[in-house]
This record gives structure tokens, C-alpha cells and sequence, in this order.
């Protein structure tokens, strides 16, 4: 519905995943994943690998290769399971969830002071990286440096985190409570007229991110 809504690609990204979707990934695959990395993957996230979709086909060639492979979803679309695991360090990934604690911006700006200084080192600034995305499987990618990632443990186990891989601003949580009530915001926000801004969260983000910047 939303690929005959957008015939010409208007929505940011979709000329990109063209809304096409991948093959659902079996159940042995998705098992496999999170014994490897030794974390336990939202449960309605699976089903959506499992039942819906993982990734999709990029139709042509792309200079951002952060895109391909990427299936129908905000943005440039969703990667398959696994991939571009490298926002920072892949080990990451079984570690606490963090964002939450860098919401108000003295706590941020405290954390990422050290990065201001000429003599930091790259293990130092890799450190730092490291504590700001714990937690967090990257799905998606916004375009520039940003990213769209999914929490894996913790009280906000399940729900979407934006983040900016420079850290020009602070994570911040998708106001959707999982994965499929953002993807579905997604889908009627296409739906409802790619012509119009509508709202969806993450546009918020990356122009918040883009007001700092400047």
C-alpha cells in the first residue's frame, strides 16, 4: 500500500529500498545470531525477521553502501540481520543499555568533553563511543552519521534509539514503545501522503542533530 501511495519515491529514502522486502530469515539463523553474540533479541522484532522480512534488494548501485542490501523501512530502509554491526565495536552488542543515562545535556557534555581535547587518543575516543552505543543493534541507517538502532536489554528493551556515530548529540529513544509500533508509524505516515511532513520522529532527530551542528 505505501509503494503504490509513493509511485515516485518521494518519501526520504525509499528510492533507495523502493519499499521491496527481502525473504524472512528462518528461526535457526536468528538463533544463531543471538547465541554468537550472546544477547536475546526483542520478541517482536524476531517475528518480524521471521514472518515479514530481512532487508531487501537495493535495485541499483548506491555510493552510500551503508544502503544496500537494505529492505522497506524509514529511511534508507532496514539491514538484514547482523549486518553493519560496526557503528563502533561489535562487542557492544551484550553490554547494558546506557542511553537513557545521557538524556539531559550536562550529563552528555560531561561524558564527551575528553573529545574536544587535541591530546585524546584513539582508544580513549573509542572508549567513549563504545559506552554511548552499549546495548544498541543497528537497523538502519538516517543518512550523514546518523543511525537507527534497536535496544537490546534494560527497561527500554525493544524500542528504537536514534543515534549520531560523530556525537554531535545525545541518543535519543523513539517516542514508539517497540520496534513494530514504530514501523507501523512509519508505514501510515507513507500511507497517509508522502507529500507531507509527518512528524515521524526521527526527522526530528536528525534536524535537532542538525540545528547543533550548525
Amino acid at each position: 500500500m505505501a509503494k503504490t501511495r509513493d509511485p515516485k519515491f518521494k518519501a526520504f529514502g525509499s528510492s533507495t529500498h523502493r519499499y521491496l522486502i527481502g525473504k524472512p530469515l528462518s528461526n535457526r539463523k536468528i538463533n544463531s545470531f543471538e547465541r554468537t553474540y550472546k544477547v536475546s533479541l526483542p520478541n517482536d522484532y524476531k517475528a518480524f525477521l521471521s514472518l515479514v522480512s530481512n532487508g531487501g534488494k537495493t535495485p541499483h548501485i548506491t555510493r552510500n553502501y551503508m544502503v544496500h542490501g537494505c529492505g522497506a523501512g524509514p529511511y534508507y530502509g532496514l539491514f538484514p540481520l547482523g549486518k553493519y554491526l560496526m557503528l563502533w565495536d561489535d562487542i557492544v552488542l551484550e553490554r547494558p543499555v546506557r542511553v537513557s543515562q545521557f538524556n539531559d545535556s550536562e550529563t552528555w557534555d560531561k561524558l564527551i568533553s575528553p573529545i574536544s581535547s587535541p591530546d585524546i587518543s584513539d582508544d580513549d575516543y573509542e572508549a567513549i563511543g563504545s559506552c554511548v552505543f552499549s546495548g544498541l543493534l543497528p537497523i538502519g541507517h538516517m543518512g550523514c552519521s546518523g543511525w537507527q538502532c534497536l535496544a537490546l536489554n534494560g527497561p527500554n528493551k525493544g524500542r528504537v534509539v536514534y543515534v549520531d556515530e560523530e556525537l554531535n548529540g545525545p541518543p535519543q529513544f523513539s517516542r514508539h514503545p517497540d520496534f513494530l509500533s514504530w514501523y507501523e508509524a512509519w508505514l501510515d505516515g507513507v500511507i497517509s501522503g508522502p507529500d507531507y511532513d509527518n512528524n515521524f520522529d526521527g526527522t526530528v532527530y536528525l534536524r535537532k542533530l542538525s540545528d547543533e551542528a550548525s
